[in-house]
């Protein structure tokens, strides 16, 4: 590729990524996604939302690793409150 070419590649693979993340951000307020980002308030949003929780969680996770602003510790400990394991599963993780 010639310089000229490789900047053009760069400037349109950040115009596609910004899209895409702006697309995901605006998909998630449009559904109603709380703006406190606490883990109790996103657990009940994902837990409002059905079948679709995953795939949300999904996007939502994907934005909090490439948008740094976003926080995404409290979006970790949300995944295991509506998505998490039963309390047999849990009890036979903690027995040795």
């Amino acid at each position: 590729m010639s310089p000229p070419a490789v900047w053009v590649f760069r400037a349109g693979l950040i115009a596609t990524v910004t899209t895409i993340m702006a697309g995901i951000w605006w998909l998630l307020q449009g559904l109603g996604l709380p703006m406190s980002f606490s883990p109790s308030g996103i657990a009940e949003w994902f837990n409002s939302q059905g079948s679709l929780g995953p795939l949300l969680l999904l996007l939502l996770m994907m934005l909090a690793v490439v948008v740094g602003p976003i926080p995404s510790t409290p979006v970790t400990a949300a995944t295991g409150l509506p998505l998490g394991c039963s309390r047999e599963c849990c009890c036979r993780l903690s027995r040795p």
